[in-house]
């Protein structure tokens, strides 16, 4: 995800998140003039908030819940910043979550599915 916002707001969001997450949520970052770049990833991907593949894989990455969550905290620090992910842009009155289909027609799941959390 592209975040417009300063790194202390980030760094607080990523507090937040690890309070919820055992501490198991790992931030890369990469500054590009006014954004971050912004990938979250997990320490253990046995713990919590680790995503897994269809096929029930567990992966390195943050689950769909714990970059909501995330998100959530940066709007509620930073009124003024600006989110891009999946493919769309969103600031603190238009972000929203959004749960989508991974699977097919036929065996539907949804990205909200993809992990262990049970939210």
């Amino acid at each position: 995800m592209k975040v417009r916002t300063s790194f202390e707001v980030l760094q607080k969001a990523l507090d937040f998140v690890n309070s919820l997450y055992d501490g198991n949520i790992v931030m890369e970052t990469e500054p590009r003039g006014f954004y971050y770049l912004v990938r979250l990833k997990v320490k253990n991907s046995k713990g919590k908030g680790a995503s897994k593949s269809l096929s029930g894989r567990r992966l390195p990455n943050a689950c769909w819940h714990v970059h909501g969550y995330f998100i959530d905290k940066i709007f509620e620090l930073d009124h003024d910043a600006v989110v891009y992910t999946a493919g769309k842009i969103y600031n603190k009155d238009t972000w929203e979550w959004i749960d989508w289909n991974v699977g097919s027609l036929v065996n539907p799941v949804y990205i909200s599915e993809l992990c262990d959390c049970k939210d």
